[in-house]
């Protein structure tokens, strides 16, 4: 049966890390779930997700090899072949990264574009035409689409789907929340959606930094990649507030 959906969530891969010994021999254990997205830039394709899913050093962890399932039939979305990415040649890291490190975000370029194309993978691509033009002002309580893979688990596992979360942005945009990298959206979100993309939401018209109102060629704008939930002592109720780092860092690292 064919069915069709927004090619919007064709943008959005889980991933899964594994590692390999000196050999080759692969630990079939995953070792953390996340969640990334494509984004084309002259005419290079890139991975982004967050820093943390690939490595963390006060963790020990260290994984070598990224896996993501990705769609092979538009008519059966059923159909899926994994795609594996490694993370280093030798000693050398293969993915880009702020510098120093202040943003929890790395871009990895996918170099084996050529079979991506040949295997007919399905994949939708963000481009810096999808970024927030300054013009742009968003409203106070913004609300904004977070797509990903809560947990690793939960979402379609059958047609290979993410799953959408709602929330809306709690801090004063553009402002960063305390001189960070990021600013807040309210959602219930979880471990697993790291590395979502945060967008706003599809509409046909924006509101101007003048008053103004206009429409614009783009029905949603790129607006952060998630990165983690605001932890609490034992015993308190959950905020649901959580860190989203500025697209813009896309950009810097992938020039």
């Amino acid at each position: 049966m064919s069915i069709s959906i927004d090619q919007f969530y064709l943008t959005v891969v889980r991933l899964s890390t594994h590692s390999y010994d000196e050999i080759g021999n692969l630990d079939p254990h995953v070792l953390r779930y996340g969640t990334g997205f494509f984004y084309m830039k002259n005419e290079i394709l890139f991975l982004i997700t967050n820093r943390h899913v690939i490595i963390q050093e006060t963790e020990n962890y260290f994984p070598n090899m990224l896996r993501m399932p990705i769609h092979t039939n538009l008519n059966n979305f059923r159909q899926n072949a994994d795609f594996d990415i490694h993370l280093r040649n030798a000693a050398v890291r293969l993915w880009r990264e702020p510098n120093p490190p202040a943003s929890d975000v790395v871009a990895i370029p996918l170099v084996d574009r050529n079979y991506l194309d040949q295997a007919r993978f399905l994949i939708r691509a963000f481009s810096p035409a999808n970024l927030l033009p300054t013009e742009i002002q968003l409203r106070i309580g913004e609300d904004v689409l977070i797509m990903g893979y809560p947990l690793g688990e939960y979402y379609d596992g059958v047609y290979n789907l993410p799953v959408v979360r709602n929330g809306i942005i709690s801090s004063a945009y553009p402002v960063p929340y305390r001189d960070n990298t990021y600013f807040l959206v309210d959602a219930r979100l979880h471990r697993g959606t790291s590395g979502s993309p945060v967008t706003t939401k599809f509409k046909d018209t924006w509101l101007t930094t003048t008053g103004s109102v206009k429409r614009s060629g783009n029905a949603f704008y790129l607006l952060g990649i998630n990165s983690s939930t605001f932890p609490l002592p034992p015993g308190e109720e959950p905020l649901g507030l959580n860190a989203v780092h500025f697209a813009s860092i896309i950009d810097q690292i992938t020039s």
